[in-house]
């Protein structure tokens, strides 16, 4: 699947069907997923300290695109954090269960490439969340 359609199937998975008027509105806000999103570019962040300490050589590796323990912890880390606002919230529930966002998670501890495809899937996810009249 390319990253728009995985996109697409994460923002279907937050619409819920509105009682009065029976139709589908996306329920996740916008500051959950921002909070989300956050903990995604903290990592990114880590990731790009890191390339640029293999690219001088200071961090041996024999593949560069090698993810340290430390930062698959933090990407499980983005897991735990969605369980517990799933456990919070029964919208945010709802879309960890429907969107199987786990799997996306589990697969970007694959390596740098992957965790900068899933990085990119979940900007694409709050752009186009805010842009379909996502609420804040």
């Amino acid at each position: 699947d390319s990253i728009l359609d995985k996109e697409k199937k994460i923002v279907d998975a937050m619409k819920a069907e509105n009682k009065q008027s029976r139709k589908l509105e996306i329920k996740v806000t916008t500051s959950q997923l921002r909070n989300f999103l956050s903990e995604v570019v903290k990592i990114s962040n880590q990731i790009e300290v890191l390339e640029a300490k293999r690219l001088r050589g200071k961090e041996s590796g024999d593949d560069l695109d090698t993810l340290p323990q430390d930062i698959k912890d933090a990407i499980d880390g983005i897991d735990v954090k969605l369980i517990y606002a799933a456990g919070r919230d029964r919208v945010v529930g709802s879309f960890y269960k429907k969107s199987n966002i786990y799997e996306e998670i589990q697969k970007a501890k694959e390596g740098i490439k992957a965790y900068k495809k899933f990085a990119a899937l979940m900007e694409a996810v709050v752009a186009v969340h805010k842009y379909n009249g996502g609420r804040d």
